[in-house]
């Protein structure tokens, strides 16, 4: 009986073990399905917000795209290459359009991204019509109210669009480390649960303690290299965003950078002439600085073109411009007012020199060999703002020394009469009226 109980409580203890042996392993290949089950569902979703951020980049570049498409419309000549960035400005659309499509696809139902859905859509409502506009009245050669409606609307509208795609990467970003953290909750927890359960199968046996340390050690390295390869996961996407925004940032700096330069020449265009007219006029009124106005016309340039090809001509120019960049740029704003005609804006002159200077640029010019001619000669009209001036005024009186200068056989400089005539009164003389002579 004795030795019956001693068989049965071996039998027993021989049972109990190997239920500890089948429960041990049973927590252990559970605690591997669930930890490798999380870490996938982890993987899963951080793939899925790359998708949606990678649809978003597409999608922005795109719209981005459309602007810059409209700026270069604004600044060929070419009816050609006019078309061609008009099919460019359609094709951007459409990409705009399907990656949106797939971005919708992708997005979640909740009411963060389904609010920023409409935005978006609502945003686009205005943004396309405006940017169809500009498009057909730059076609039918309303180039002035087209840059208007960039420069006050579409630009502002792309900024606006942009830090909406901002706050969604945000929000992405804070979605991924949500999931994270989850996943980094639940495996603890489910840590937790293990080593409580291990804790008590060790109080049953010392020797299925060790086997079950060592099994949740493998266990424990796992997760570190779970957590480990989550957070390099979450490091790489933080780059990407903050790349995303540098692209963002440089696109708006091309932009800007568009806006304000004239393509040929380089030189600053008539756009950006007129907001440093304006502030060279603020500055006289507040501070009583006189500024002077000098506009610059290649004689003869419709003879250059018809003889020699627009391609010469546009030689011409930029190696005139660089003549004024070079020589007298250092003192001087000097921009491309149209076709041939140039505009010098300088305040640090007075009368006297303002109309030397005009003289040493025309002699400049006409001593300097060009490249593709021997020589050109220019002619200029100088006006000098008062107190009874608008900026208008000033540029009508430079206009009309100009045309005088062209009428009276150009390679001259006019309007300095009026300046030593005013040196001593707050305005001008009435000056006469003038035809435009090429």
């Amino acid at each position: 009986m004795k030795k019956m109980t001693e068989n049965s409580f071996g039998l027993w203890i021989a049972l109990s073990l190997i239920l500890v042996m089948v429960l041990i392993t049973a927590l252990v290949l559970t605690a591997q399905q669930l930890t490798s089950s999380t870490l996938n569902k982890a993987g899963q979703l951080v793939n899925h917000q790359h998708q949606k951020l990678h649809s978003l980049l597409n999608m922005h570049i795109a719209g981005q795209n459309r602007t810059i498409n409209l700026q270069q419309m604004l600044l060929l000549d070419d009816p050609l290459l006019i078309d061609e960035t008009l099919m460019k400005f359609y094709d951007n659309a459409s990409d705009y359009l399907s990656n949106r499509e797939i971005l919708a696809y992708l997005s979640d139902e909740n009411a963060f991204e389904r609010q920023w859905m409409e935005d978006i859509h609502q945003m686009a409502n205005v943004t396309g019509p405006l940017q169809t506009q500009i498009a057909r009245m730059t076609l039918q050669g309303e180039e002035q109210q087209a840059r208007k409606l960039v420069t006050t609307q579409s630009i502002d509208l792309l900024n606006q669009f942009t830090d909406k795609v901002n706050e969604f990467s945000h929000y992405q970003a804070i979605e991924i480390q949500n999931s994270i953290q989850k996943a980094g909750q639940s495996i603890d927890k489910l840590m937790i649960n293990v080593v409580s359960l291990a804790i008590s199968l060790i109080m049953l046996s010392f020797l299925f303690a060790l086997f079950v340390f060592n099994r949740f050690s493998h266990i424990n390295q796992a997760l570190r290299y779970a957590n480990e390869e989550l957070e390099q996961r979450v490091a790489e996407r933080t780059v990407a965003l903050t790349d995303i925004q540098n692209t963002l940032i440089d696109k708006n700096r091309m932009l800007q950078k568009l806006s304000e330069t004239d393509a040929l020449t380089g030189l600053v265009n008539r756009f950006k002439m007129d907001q440093y007219l304006q502030t060279a006029h603020q500055r006289f009124l507040k501070f009583g600085e006189p500024y002077q106005v000098l506009f610059l016309d290649i004689d003869h340039f419709k003879q250059i073109n018809d003889e020699h090809g627009h391609e010469l001509g546009d030689k011409v120019l930029v190696e005139f411009a660089s003549l004024l960049e070079f020589q007298f740029g250092e003192s001087n704003l000097i921009g491309r007012w149209g076709g041939e005609e140039f505009i010098m804006l300088n305040a640090s002159l007075d009368k006297a020199q303002a109309c030397d200077q005009a003289e040493r640029i025309r002699q400049a010019v006409e001593m300097h060999t060009f490249s593709s001619l021997d020589s050109i000669t220019v002619s200029i009209g100088v006006a000098r703002v008062t107190y009874q001036d608008q900026i208008k005024q000033v540029i009508n009186r430079a206009d009309i020394a100009l045309y005088k200068a062209k009428n009276t056989g150009r390679n001259r400089v006019e309007g300095c009469e009026h300046l030593l005539m005013a040196a001593n009164t707050d305005h001008y003389p009435d000056s006469a009226n003038a035809k435009t002579i090429n």
